[in-house]
C-alpha cells in the first residue's frame, strides 16, 4: 500500500495506521488459534491417556489372572492327580485369593474340578457357561486360547476368565476361573480423577460394570447413542443426561469388555472461553487504540488544519479578512503554519487597504475630472450662445449647430455621472434629452422635430455620445437642406435575435427628400457607436441603423 495514494492528511495517517494494526491482528488472531487447538489437543490428548492407562491395568489384570489358572492346570497335570485331588488344588487357590469365587477345571481324560465359594456357583451353572469359543486363539507362544468375560448368576455379577488348552503339552483341557467385581475396581483405583471425568468398563450390553467418578447404578453419563461407537476413537455426543460430552474408548476383551472415559464439557468450555479472550482482548485492544488515534489525530491536527481551512475560505466569501486561531496547545509546526497564514493574511490586508485608498483617490480624481469636463463644457455652451448674438442668420446656424453637438457632450456626462461614478446611461432617457436640445436649436420656422422612443437598453458614454452627435447630424443636414419639413426619431428594440440586446434607431421625414451620397461624419460616427446601417437611406428616410448594447 502506497501511502500517497491517499489524497488526505486523515486518510494517510488511517493508512498507516491499518499497516500497522491488521498485521498485529492478524498475528493475535493466529496466536490464538495455534493456543485454542493446543489447549484442546492437550485435553484430548489427557483424555486418550487416562483411558489408555485404565486399559493397560485391567489387561494386566486379566492377564495375571489367567496366568494363575494357567498356573493351576499345569500343577494338576504335572501331580497327575484325579479328581478328589484336583478339588482339593483349586479350594487351596481360592483360599490363597479371597476375590476368586469359583475354579472349574475339566481335563480330557473325565478329571474334573471344581472349587466354589457359594453354593450358588455349582457344577452344572459353570459347565453351562464353558463352551463359549474363546476370544483369542492359541499361538505357538501361548498354547492356551483365553477368553474375557462377565457374567451374572443369581443377581450377582462375576467376571470370568476362560481357558482352554488343545493338548499340545499334555491332555486337552477347559478352565473357568470367575472373581468379584471388587478385585477388579481396585485396579482401577488410580487417585482422584479430573472435575466431572467418568471412567468406565462397559459389557457388551452397554452395562456399567465398574466406574470411576460415578456410581456404577448411574448410567446418565454414556453417550445417548445406539450403539455406543467402539472404534476406540474420540468422539462428542449427548449423554444420557441430557448434557453434552466428550468420549474416548479402547477395547479390552472384544466384543465384551470395553472401557470407556467422558468429560464433561468444562476444559472444553474453558478452552474456549481463552480462547475468546486472547482473540477478542487484542482486537479489541487495537480496536481502542484505532479509536484513540483517531480522536488524536482529530483533536492534534484535522481540527486546527480545518480552522486554517475555514479562516482562508472566510476570508474568500467575506468582505473582512479572518485570521487562523492560535493556541498553545496547538502543535508547533501547525502553529508555525497557522502564524504564516496570519502573517500572510495582515500583508494582503495591507496591500488592500493601500490598494483601496489609491482606488479611492483615483476614483475621487476621475470624479473631478469629469466634473471638470462638464463645467468646461457648460461654458463652452455658454460662450456659443452668448456669440450667436452678435452675427449674422448664417453664423447664427453655425454656432447652434455647434452648440447642439456641445449639449450632446454635456447631457452624455450629466447622465453618466448622475451617481457620482462612471456608468451607461439609457438610450430612452439620453435621446429624449437630445431631441429637446435639437428642438431647442435648430428648428426654422416651419420645422418640427418629434421623437417615438421606446428601447430601455443601455450604452457607455463613449458610445453613447457617438450616437447622439449621429443623430444631431442627421437632423441638422435634414433641416439645413429642407424647409418645413417634420422630423421624426424612432427608437424600438430589435426583437430578431432574442439572444441578443439591440436596438434599432430609425430617422423619418414626412416628405420625399433627394437622397444625397452619405457625408463621411456620419459613417465614422456610426462606426464609433457600433452602429450596421442594414439598409441605405430611402427617400423619405434620414438612415437606419441598428445597435447592439
Amino acid at each position: 500500500m502506497k501511502l500517497s495514494q491517499f489524497q488526505t492528511v486523515r486518510g494517510r495517517l488511517i493508512g498507516l495506521l491499518v499497516l500497522i494494526a491488521v498485521p498485529m491482528a492478524l498475528l493475535s488472531a493466529t496466536a490464538a488459534v495455534t493456543t485454542y487447538r493446543s489447549v484442546l489437543g492437550s485435553i484430548e490428548d489427557r483424555q486418550t491417556e487416562a483411558v489408555a492407562n485404565y486399559a493397560v491395568r485391567t489387561r494386566v489384570w486379566f492377564d495375571g489372572t489367567l496366568r494363575i489358572l494357567q498356573a493351576t492346570v499345569a500343577g494338576a497335570q504335572a501331580a497327575e492327580v484325579r479328581s478328589p485331588d484336583c478339588d482339593a488344588i483349586g479350594r487351596r487357590v481360592l483360599a490363597g485369593a479371597p476375590d476368586y469365587q469359583a475354579l472349574r477345571i475339566r481335563f480330557a481324560n473325565g478329571t474334573e474340578c471344581l472349587a466354589s465359594r457359594s453354593e450358588a456357583l455349582s457344577a452344572a451353572k459353570i459347565d453351562a457357561m464353558m463352551p463359549a469359543p474363546p476370544s483369542a486363539a492359541a499361538t505357538p507362544s501361548q498354547p492356551a486360547a483365553a477368553r474375557y468375560d462377565y457374567v451374572e448368576i443369581d443377581g450377582k455379577r462375576y467376571f470370568a476368565i476362560h481357558a482352554s488348552g488343545d493338548g499340545r503339552t499334555g491332555t486337552a483341557w477347559q478352565a473357568l476361573l470367575l472373581t468379584d467385581v471388587a478385585a477388579l475396581e481396585r485396579t482401577f483405583d488410580l487417585g482422584a480423577l479430573a472435575s466431572g471425568a467418568v471412567i468406565g468398563l462397559i459389557g457388551h450390553r452397554d452395562e456399567v460394570l465398574i466406574a470411576r467418578g460415578s456410581e456404577e447404578s448411574d448410567a446418565g453419563w454414556l453417550p445417548a447413542i445406539e450403539p455406543i461407537p467402539r472404534t476406540g476413537t474420540r468422539f462428542d455426543a449427548p449423554s444420557r443426561a441430557g448434557a453434552r460430552r466428550s468420549y474416548s474408548g479402547e477395547w479390552i476383551a472384544a466384543p465384551n469388555l470395553y472401557v470407556l472415559a467422558s468429560l464433561d464439557q468444562t476444559a472444553a468450555l474453558a478452552a474456549r472461553a481463552q480462547f475468546l479472550a486472547l482473540l477478542i482482548i487484542p482486537l479489541a485492544t487495537l480496536a481502542l487504540l484505532c479509536t484513540v488515534y483517531l480522536h488524536a489525530i482529530h483533536s492534534h491536527i484535522l481540527r486546527w488544519l480545518r480552522g486554517i481551512e475555514q479562516a482562508a475560505r472566510q476570508e474568500e466569501q467575506s468582505s473582512f479578512t479572518a485570521r487562523a486561531l492560535v493556541a498553545e496547545e496547538m502543535p508547533s509546526d501547525i502553529k508555525s503554519v497557522a502564524r504564516a497564514f496570519n502573517a500572510m493574511v495582515d500583508a494582503q490586508e495591507q496591500r488592500q487597504h493601500a490598494l483601496q485608498a489609491a482606488l479611492d483617490q483615483n476614483r475621487l480624481l476621475v470624479r473631478e475630472l469629469h466634473h471638470r469636463v462638464k463645467n468646461s463644457l457648460q461654458i463652452v455652451q455658454s460662450y456659443l450662445s452668448l456669440a450667436k448674438r452678435n452675427h449674422s442668420a448664417e453664423a447664427n446656424r453655425a454656432l447652434s449647430e455647434a452648440e447642439c453637438r456641445v449639449q450632446v457632450l454635456s447631457i452624455a456626462y450629466r447622465f453618466s455621472l448622475a451617481h457620482g461614478e462612471m456608468h451607461a446611461v439609457r438610450v430612452d432617457v439620453f435621446l429624449d434629452e437630445v431631441l429637446a436640445a435639437i428642438s431647442r436649436l435648430l428648428p426654422r420656422s416651419g420645422q418640427t422635430i418629434d421623437g417615438d422612443i421606446t428601447s430601455d437598453l443601455s450604452l457607455p458614454i463613449d458610445r453613447l455620445i457617438a450616437l447622439g452627435l449621429l443623430v444631431v447630424e442627421a437632423v441638422s443636414r435634414c433641416l439645413s437642406t429642407v424647409p418645413e419639413v417634420r422630423v421624426t426619431l424612432h427608437v424600438a428594440d430589435d426583437g430578431e435575435d432574442p439572444d441578443v440586446k439591440a436596438f434599432e434607431v430609425r430617422l423619418t421625414a414626412d416628405r420625399a427628400l433627394v437622397p444625397g451620397p452619405q457625408p463621411r461624419m456620419l459613417a465614422g460616427l456610426a462606426a464609433q457607436a457600433e452602429a450596421v446601417q442594414p439598409a441605405p437611406a430611402t427617400a423619405s428616410e434620414l438612415g437606419t441603423w441598428r445597435i447592439t448594447a
